[in-house]
């Protein structure tokens, strides 16, 4: 039988808090985490279909994800990768889980409005 979660790892392996960036973004960014191929060309068609006029960046790794949340290399510019909107975000991923991921984002007091799905 496959194992859907790793267990999280301890407080001590969290990444930094983040820094310096704002939760008001100047164009709204949907950050979608997601391994999956297909499931992100279905979700890139599906907001064309809905004629969401709204940028979606797709994440494949948690680790990415936390670099791309933490503003660092490659994400390291706000102008190009700003603090998303709105988060989608997978649970089972690869390097670090998507609850690893969603803690982070909560510990973080300037993410308190971001909403995650």
């Amino acid at each position: 039988m496959k194992k859907l979660f790793r267990p999280l790892k301890t407080r001590y392996d969290a990444p930094p808090p983040l820094e310096g960036a704002d939760y008001s973004p100047a164009t709204p960014l949907v950050l979608y985490v997601e391994d999956e191929a297909d499931d992100a060309f279905f979700m890139r068609n599906a907001f064309r279909r809905a004629r969401l006029n709204l940028p979606l960046r797709v994440i494949e790794d948690g680790e990415k994800a936390l670099a791309y949340m933490q503003g660092k290399p490659p994400f390291d510019c706000r102008l190009d990768d700003p603090v998303p909107s709105l988060v989608l975000l997978d649970l089972n991923l690869p390097l670090r889980s998507g609850f690893e991921v969603l803690e982070w984002i909560r510990q973080q007091r300037r993410l308190d409005n971001l909403p995650v799905l």
